[in-house]
């Protein structure tokens, strides 16, 4: 598993070395093709699109279920605007859907991707590694946009699919 190196246990900064590097790449791939074969095989018209999202955004732009506490603000003003390192990759994947479908001849369905770190000061019961709970982590998140009126049950296909391969990962049901 990862080292702890800046000599604080429990502060929730991993170091990764080569070997889980690779095997984290390899797991994203595994996911991905999953996610991707699943919804192609259903819908042949399924686009993916990979994106990658600053790691600095401006405060108002997250979540707003996010406090102060669980972020790490930055000492730093952008314009107008607070910034802070962002605690989840969402709104980056959202905004640049948006972005996709308004700026391209891209339709639906639309799957935007992305694996990057996010940061989150885990307070409320420690950032350790025995509860899986990091300051500094990598997110992988798929954001699938389809019609409302679709007859397909995409989401019980892809999380069907990905249970089979997590199993597979893990060793575990």
């Amino acid at each position: 598993m990862s080292e702890v190196l800046y000599n604080r246990v429990g502060d929730g900064l991993r170091f990764w070395n080569e070997t889980e590097i690779k095997a984290r790449n390899r797991i994203c791939d595994q996911i991905k093709e999953t996610i991707q074969n699943t919804l192609t095989g259903v819908n042949q018209a399924w686009v993916f699109q990979q994106v990658d999202t600053p790691l600095i955004m401006p405060r108002d732009m997250m979540n707003a279920s996010y406090e102060d506490d669980d972020i790490f603000a930055l000492n730093a003003v952008m314009g107008d605007r607070d910034m802070a390192l962002r605690a989840e990759t969402t709104n980056g994947s959202y905004l640049m859907a948006v972005n996709i479908l308004r700026t391209t001849k891209t339709k639906l369905p639309l799957c935007v991707w992305q694996l990057g770190q996010s940061f989150r000061r885990e307070t409320s019961d420690g950032a350790t590694a025995a509860k899986l709970r990091f300051n500094a982590f990598y997110q992988l998140e798929f954001q699938c946009i389809f019609s409302a009126d679709t007859m397909a049950d995409y989401a019980s296909m892809v999380r069907n699919e990905l249970e089979i391969l997590v199993g597979k990962i893990t060793g575990l049901p």
